[in-house]
């Protein structure tokens, strides 16, 4: 992906997304790409000077939209692994909890049938060892991926950086296009979750 968007950054460097190519349809656009991939260089020296910028123009745009979609495919494809990856360590966690819980929950029963002690003795001791649980496997599923997210904040960060400098475009006045940037958009409710997920995990953590 870092080479994909290393060649974004070279295109738009050079203005490619500022040529005034609005009034010529996508289809038109990637005709005369077509025609610069497939021409010869020796022909073109045959061409009209402003046919050739325009073509050149128009295969530099329609470069420019190809990488871009391969960006958002390369960064859907990353988001899904790191979910992936989150979602494993916690059904691991989960599982892993679960024996635990099990094993408290049996001592917990043994004790409270071992009649040789007072039962205050017994509620006390079945209790001390419910509460060695603790926390585990508390939360939903989701949640507990969440958190396991923001606990791999090298990685989440790293991908949403590699994501600041793609441009999108759509239907005007719709939430995702208003504010003319909604890769940022998309880039904060990412981070808004992600903080969202620290709180959660905080929270756990001092048994609030």
């Amino acid at each position: 992906m870092a080479e994909t968007l290393e060649k974004i950054r070279a295109l738009k460097e050079l203005g490619v997304h500022a040529r005034p190519l609005d009034g010529l349809a996508l289809s038109k656009q990637q005709a005369y790409a077509a025609h610069v991939q497939m021409r010869r260089p020796s022909m073109n020296a045959r061409i009209e000077r402003q046919r050739q910028t325009g073509e050149i123009t128009c295969f530099l745009r329609v470069t420019l939209m190809e990488l871009t979609d391969m960006a958002l495919l390369q960064a859907a494809r990353r988001s899904q692994a790191l979910f992936r990856r989150a979602a494993e360590r916690v059904e691991k966690g989960r599982l892993r909890n679960s024996g635990a819980v099990l094993k408290q929950a049996l001592k917990a029963k043994s004790v409270l049938q071992d009649e040789s002690k007072p039962w205050r003795e017994r509620v006390l001791e079945a209790r001390a060892l419910l509460d060695d649980i603790g926390e585990a496997g508390t939360g939903t599923f989701a949640s507990q991926v969440r958190r396991a997210l923001a606990e791999d904040n090298r990685r989440v960060h790293a991908h949403l950086a590699g994501l600041r400098d793609l441009e999108f475009a759509g239907v005007p006045a719709t939430p995702a296009t208003s504010n003319g940037r909604p890769g940022s958009v998309c880039r904060r409710a990412a981070a808004r979750r992600f903080r969202r997920a620290s709180i959660c995990r905080q929270s756990a953590r001092h048994g609030t």
